[in-house]
């Protein structure tokens, strides 16, 4: 706790300087840049810092948003067939998804139409993915709608809207929760400071938070990225093997 007090008066005088020099409106650093998954992961907090200009915090708004590596990903629907709950034939082919999005924010604002959150993907409705097929806005949108309860569920959506508090009109911070099931690569944070009217973007800071494997981990899973077939067949050899093994232990007890 000590440390971050000392770390929120550090940044507050580094932002007093910068004003003098440069006039940046807004701020920011994060706490950890670089996580490292090993076999015992699960989990981490992303701190994120951050200073606007005092003058200005009244007519403003603040949004934080935390993109994770984009992935392609397949979406079927369920339907019931004689009772039962089946996967369609037909799925949708997804490209350009962020396999993690956060988003915080000092006001609640749910709609985020204005073109200034559309073009900065600011909200989950305003994210860009990409389908295989051309489907009408209403189908896209409840796709995303779709992904969005699955991604909640796997803890890879956060919403803190209204949950960023801004102190003295200057200092604030935000945290995110990265589950353990984090996709590996590289994490886009972007500070927006938009006008309580979110017609005009008055600021914008950008940082990256590298997520990296390490150990026995990350040697599996550079094996699985690189050869899928023959780790998925020794997988399922090991699988067996170890069904096998079980069963002749409970034998012989």
């Amino acid at each position: 706790m000590k440390v971050n007090k000392l770390f929120i008066i550090f940044l507050y005088f580094l932002f007093l300087v910068d004003i003098v020099h440069a006039r940046d409106f807004l701020l920011g650093d994060i706490s950890n840049r670089n996580i490292s998954i090993t076999a015992s992961f699960t989990g981490a907090e992303i701190i994120i810092y951050g200073a606007i200009d005092p003058t200005i915090y009244e007519y403003n708004n603040i949004f934080i948003t935390v993109t994770g590596p984009r992935v392609d990903a397949k979406l079927r629907k369920k339907v019931k067939s004689l009772g039962i709950w089946v996967l369609e034939r037909r799925h949708f082919n997804i490209y350009n998804l962020p396999s993690y999005y956060a988003i915080a924010s000092n006001t609640n604002e749910n709609e985020m139409e204005e073109a200034t959150f559309i073009l900065n993907e600011i909200g989950w409705k305003n994210i860009k993915i990409k389908l295989n097929e051309n489907i009408n806005i209403e189908e896209q949108n409840n796709i995303k709608q779709i992904l969005r309860k699955i991604y909640l569920e796997k803890k890879l959506y956060v919403s803190n809207l209204n949950k960023v508090n801004i102190i003295r009109d200057t200092l604030f911070r935000s945290e995110f929760e990265l589950p353990a099931t984090a996709q590996v690569g590289s994490y886009e944070v972007n500070m927006y400071l938009v006008s309580k009217e979110g017609k005009e973007l008055i600021s914008i800071w950008s940082d990256d938070i590298n997520v990296t494997k390490e150990g026995v981990s990350a040697d599996l899973y550079d094996y699985s990225k690189n050869h899928p077939l023959l780790y998925g067949l020794f997988a399922a050899i090991g699988a067996i093997m170890f069904g096998f093994l079980a069963s002749e232990i409970f034998r012989r007890i």
